[in-house]
């Protein structure tokens, strides 16, 4: 809780909430999160964090968070527990991470998961074009490629 709160310091931030004291539906309102969480369950597959997170994973998943920006941290004991480290980082990551923007099987220009540049799919996916072109001009700007 002490690390959650010091965020309660920094602009734009809100006061430090636990997740089980939320109406998950009201996480549609924010822009962002910043999102923490123990790992108390150490080499769980799942519900790692023995926290309320655990219960509301799913329900969260189900929410539609799209362009919603979001940090994580954990907190763990490295020294004790150096074999399952922040664990509840990863489920923390796979609930909150975006759908993947494109369906495909492979492709020699995918490393690591992740497109070394944007692809965009005319053929099967135009209606999204515009769409992907916009968040790949942010993209840009934010880089200082092209002049905000």
């Amino acid at each position: 809780e002490e690390i959650a709160e010091w965020f309660s310091d920094e602009n734009d931030c809100e006061a430090a909430q636990d997740i089980g004291d939320i109406e998950l539906i009201t996480l549609s309102k924010y822009d962002g999160f910043i999102i923490g969480a123990p790992t108390w369950h150490t080499g769980a597959d799942a519900q790692r964090s023995g926290t309320a997170w655990d219960a509301v994973l799913d329900e969260i998943a189900a929410l539609d968070l799209s362009g919603k920006k979001v940090a994580i941290f954990g907190l763990g004991d490295s020294g004790a527990y150096g074999d399952y480290f922040c664990d509840s980082m990863e489920e923390l990551y796979q609930t909150f991470k975006p759908p993947p923007m494109y369906t495909f099987t492979d492709s020699k220009s995918a490393i690591d998961g992740k497109f070394i540049g944007f692809p965009f799919d005319s053929d099967n996916e135009a209606d999204m074009s515009e769409e992907r072109y916009a968040a790949f001009i942010t993209t840009l700007k934010a880089d200082g490629l092209i002049s905000a």
